[in-house]
């Protein structure tokens, strides 16, 4: 059973013959496209607050943001396309503001209460910033997206009305990928482009000679004895630091760069995993020989589809390592590689 309904001003639709919803890690917001025949009345109107519901299960709560309207000798059809409620967080913009010793979930809940979302801690948000500053023109998720790599934690929406703080990869699929069984197509990209045989980060650090009284130069470098000629790559820390700190900078940059040289994508049937919808930020075991690939992969996003073809989930896939974040001085986090 595949049933699709859309809830608007206590108005259900049931007629839809396409669906399209996507959820991602890499996109704060969920949303969905739909299309089916247009009633005569009671149209679907852009800015109603609108439900998706996937066999009676809440998938998606949010906003209409488009309607198209289409009609022809044969038939006469419409296009819904909306987001999920933290799309608002994307869009819009924020004034002047400082923060005083507050968390990353006092801080990000403070913003989201004007917009009627709850916010969420599924891990620990770490120590107060001491001052945490937003300027003039700034969207909501600019600013706690901002502060939430500081912290090293990645802040993605669950579709029905909750901003989420979390980290990467903390669920695992009940269901494994496997050619020959439950793949139905796949397509992989290995890059090269962006891997780098030593990653070296040079930054000062302050002298602890009362002589000198001054900073002095400190590096670190972590290399990559996968890439298989010399290819160095240095990273400019502007802030201060030591020999420990910048090692571990230089490794986290060789980690994510090996993790985002690999890029899956599959189509599976059905929209489930086991008994639940498939999730992003889920990571899962894939075995596939055709693909030369047998390891624990993180689903980036998920589309789950229906058309003429039936029921199908589309997953793009990618390392783990791509995703892992460490705590960054809040100057550093725009220019975080």
């Amino acid at each position: 059973m595949f049933d699709v309904e859309l809830l608007t001003n206590n108005q259900s639709y049931i007629d839809w013959k396409t669906l399209s919803l996507v959820r991602s890690i890499e996109q704060l917001a969920g949303g969905f496209e739909i299309t089916g025949k247009r009633g005569d009345e009671n149209l679907i109107k852009p800015g109603e607050p609108i439900s998706l519901f996937l066999n009676d299960e809440s998938v998606l709560a949010g906003y209409v943001d488009a309607v198209e309207l289409r009609y022809d000798s044969q038939s006469d059809n419409q296009k819904v396309v909306a987001r999920d409620v933290v799309a608002d967080l994307v869009d819009c913009s924020l004034g002047a503001k400082e923060y005083h010793d507050q968390t990353l979930l006092q801080v990000a809940s403070d913003i989201a209460l004007d917009f009627n979302i709850e916010v969420q801690a599924h891990v620990d948000t770490g120590a107060p910033f001491k001052v945490a500053s937003v300027n003039p023109g700034d969207s909501p998720f600019s600013v706690i997206e901002r502060l939430a790599r500081a912290r090293g934690l990645l802040i993605m929406s669950d579709a029905t009305g909750a901003l989420i703080i979390t980290r990467a990869g903390l669920n695992r699929a009940k269901t494994s990928l496997q050619y020959g069984v439950n793949i139905l197509g796949g397509e992989a990209t290995f890059s090269h482009e962006q891997l780098f045989s030593e990653y070296t980060v040079v930054g000062d650090r302050k002298s602890t000679s009362e002589a000198w009284g001054s900073n002095v130069q400190s590096k670190a470098t972590a290399t990559d004895d996968r890439v298989g000629r010399y290819r160095p790559f240095v990273f400019v820390s502007d802030t201060d630091g030591d020999a420990v700190t910048f090692k571990d900078r230089a490794t986290w940059q060789r980690n994510v760069a090996f993790g985002r040289a690999k890029r899956v994508k599959y189509s599976v049937p059905g929209w489930y995993d086991g008994t639940q919808l498939w999730q992003p930020n889920t990571v899962v075991k894939v075995e596939d020989p055709r693909l030369n690939i047998n390891e624990d992969l993180l689903i980036v996003s998920v589309t789950l589809e229906k058309s003429e073809r039936g029921a199908i989930t589309s997953l793009e896939l990618t390392r783990p390592e791509a995703f892992d974040l460490i705590a960054l001085p809040l100057s550093e986090v725009t220019n975080a590689w």
